[in-house]
């Protein structure tokens, strides 16, 4: 009792005297009915809070390991955006693909049939029809040797490079040579492929006198070693490929040719880049 004035020391007194009271009045509690009844009900409203709260302790402990799987889950998701956004930003200009024949890139011929035609199939006896049918057939066929236009036809295509093919290429090969540099000169040798034997495969009767003239460039330029194979020269870089042939270009082939994807056939004072079906 640390009272300082008389003020505090009455007041624990009552205070003390007032607790005495309620004591005595509860003195005889347990032989009240009304009162036992009270007691058992909140006896049995104190479980069931309990209950309750045992229940919640245990939704909060599953709340809680739903939490860490999905904030687990949300930090797999930014890696895997950071990683998405990266190759959006970052994707090559040219992929690697999986094509064996290529067709021609000019579309077929079309041949507009005349309205009298058209009228006489439709309305018209068998003979008539029969007529119309082979003067369009004939038409058909005319256009087409008239343009000289190829269809079905194969031409070779050097495939991309993969990002693993080129990290494997030793360093002393690449040097500062880029990946998409390599493929865009893949691209610029699958041109000239084209370009070549596009013409090598067209009608003389179709040609003119200098692309006659360049097919017996390319005539000359087979040996027995390149039979049967597809090749280009450097001349064919440079004029249908757009590509400049120098030091960098050489270091290039030379990793084109690391890869399987073209081997050199060398033979007077011309290096041929035979095309290699890998596939």
């Amino acid at each position: 009792m640390d009272s300082k004035n008389l003020q505090e020391l009455s007041e624990h007194f009552t205070t003390k005297l007032d607790r005495i009271g309620t004591l005595l009045n509860l003195r005889d509690a347990c032989q009240d009915h009304t009162c036992i009844e009270q007691l058992q009900a909140l006896q049995t409203e104190l479980r069931t809070q309990e209950n309750n709260l045992s229940l919640l302790r245990n939704q909060f402990a599953a709340n809680q390991e739903s939490f860490k799987r999905i904030k687990c889950l949300n930090n797999i998701m930014i890696e895997w955006k950071k990683k998405l956004e990266y190759m959006v930003e970052n994707i090559p200009e040219r992929l690697p693909t999986r094509k064996k024949n290529i067709p021609c890139d000019e579309p077929a011929t079309t041949v507009k049939v005349p309205v009298m035609v058209v009228k006489a199939l439709t309305h018209g006896d068998a003979a008539t029809k029969t007529k119309c049918k082979q003067q369009g057939a004939t038409q058909h066929q005319e256009a087409n040797q008239q343009t000289g236009r190829l269809e079905n036809t194969y031409f070779p295509e050097i495939e991309f490079l993969t990002t693993e093919e080129f990290e494997q290429v030793p360093k002393y090969i690449k040097g500062r040579i880029t990946y998409d540099s390599v493929n865009k000169f893949i691209e610029g040798m699958n041109k000239s492929y084209r370009a070549k034997y596009k013409l090598l495969k067209q009608k003389k009767a179709t040609l003119n006198d200098a692309n006659r003239k360049r097919c017996e460039a390319y005539k000359a330029q087979e040996t027995k070693e390149t039979k049967g194979c597809y090749f280009i020269v450097d001349e064919d870089l440079k004029d249908t490929g757009g590509l400049k042939i120098d030091n960098v270009a050489r270091s290039t082939l030379t990793i084109i040719r690391h890869c399987g994807r073209c081997r050199e056939v060398r033979g007077g004072r011309i290096t041929r880049y035979v095309y290699v079906d890998n596939y």
